[in-house]
């Protein structure tokens, strides 16, 4: 589903390079660029924003969500976005962005499916 490939995407980066979570629901569309797989990022509004280049499974996951969410042709609004249970396919144009309290749900979820126990997952950082 594409909540599945959302998901792999947000993990995979959270995973590789260590990404806060609040700088995770804050990306823009226009904040990836899919020709040299570098995401920009501004982890906060004063700071100078930090390219992430992307390798080998976050990378891969990326590519593979961009793919299946439709050509976005609005670079201002959100990457990761709201997308329904069981949702086969979509366009991210149409969507809302996900809230901090979304992706600490899901990443709860997915720990649960995997058999992990995360405890609380608190502020806005991943680990």
């Amino acid at each position: 589903t594409m909540a599945d490939l959302r998901d792999r995407a947000m993990i995979s980066l959270l995973a590789q390079r260590s990404m806060p979570i609040g700088a995770m629901v804050n990306v823009k569309r226009g904040d990836y660029n899919p020709q040299g797989g570098v995401l920009t990022l501004s982890t906060r509004p004063s700071a100078k924003p930090v390219r992430l280049k992307l390798r080998g499974g976050a990378l891969k996951a990326m590519q593979t969500y961009i793919a299946n969410a439709g050509s976005p042709n609005e670079a201002s609004g959100p990457l990761f976005v709201d997308v329904g249970m069981g949702v086969k396919s979509m366009h991210i144009t149409t969507q809302r962005a996900l809230c901090l309290s979304d992706v600490k749900a899901m990443l709860k979820a997915r720990a649960t499916q995997a058999g992990v126990s995360l405890g609380g997952i608190a502020g806005s950082r991943s680990r």
